[in-house]
């Protein structure tokens, strides 16, 4: 009897000790994650969004949208596109409003033009390529990380597939990101954003985009990252207005890594 207990010691010893040695700071998994995403010129994928929100009048708004997700490296540069069909449905007391919308969100690394339509109205705004909501992982370990503290939470599995999974904590309130905590999910094949969650001061989900069906390294026509806006339509420009964040100039693509999103 002695005898067992002391191989189950030494073997669970052994084990632990195994086990440590293997796990990944978020340093190792950093460097990882990139030299794979950085063999990639582009990436096309499905998109699944859904965001829910509570209202101070004690109204809930969710919105449930899918569409398409396009990522191509251009020098230093990443250009993006993302199409998206979504349907808002906003609760009050015993009313429901619902509406639907058409989004195209489009930009060529430095600038980010969207155009929104619904309820038969368009409109379309024009600013800054916002680098506290990454596109690609490369802007991920780029110049978002000058905003944000990084930590490294166990791996989990993405539509099938093992995935590294990075929080990120804002330093400091951030205008255009009213989440407390964002969970990135990282493919381990690929190096690819393949999910992320917006997560509220009580660590609650309240955004989630998931991108499936990806296929790497495909040829994407260029003008496909250049929106045309339709005649008649006014471009709110804000461009002008908005101070350039910091990291978020010229190399939004190039530093250390927009997934796929």
């Amino acid at each position: 009897m002695p005898r067992l207990r002391s191989m189950f010691i030494v073997c669970f010893s052994c084990a632990c000790l195994s086990g440590s040695a293997f796990a990944e700071t978020l340093e190792e998994a950093e460097k990882n994650i990139l030299a794979k995403w950085q063999k990639h010129s582009s990436l096309k994928s499905n998109v699944k969004m859904q965001m829910k929100m509570e209202m101070p009048n004690g109204g809930k708004v969710t919105t449930d949208g899918v569409g398409t997700f396009e990522w191509m490296r251009s020098g230093d540069l990443a250009l993006h596109r993302m199409e998206l069909k979504s349907k808002m449905v906003t609760n009050v007391r015993d009313q429901q409003m619902a509406m639907e919308q058409e989004i195209v969100s489009v930009s060529d690394g430095v600038t980010s033009t969207t155009l929104t339509s619904g309820m038969g109205r368009r409109a379309a705004m024009k600013d800054r390529v916002d680098v506290s909501q990454p596109t690609s992982t490369d802007t991920l370990f780029g110049a978002t990380r000058e905003h944000f503290d990084y930590a490294l939470l166990p791996d989990q599995e993405v539509d099938g597939a093992a995935a590294y999974v990075i929080e990120a904590t804002p330093k400091k309130p951030l205008p255009r990101l009213p989440a407390k905590k964002v969970i990135y999910y990282l493919s381990k094949g690929s190096g690819a954003i393949v999910g992320l969650a917006w997560l509220d001061d009580k660590g609650e989900q309240i955004n989630r985009f998931e991108f499936t069906d990806i296929k790497l390294d495909e040829k994407i026509d260029p003008a496909r990252f250049q929106l045309q806006i339709p005649e008649g339509v006014q471009v709110m420009d804000r461009t002008a207005a908005a101070s350039r964040p910091a990291g978020g100039g010229r190399k939004p693509a190039a530093s250390a890594p927009a997934s796929n999103p």
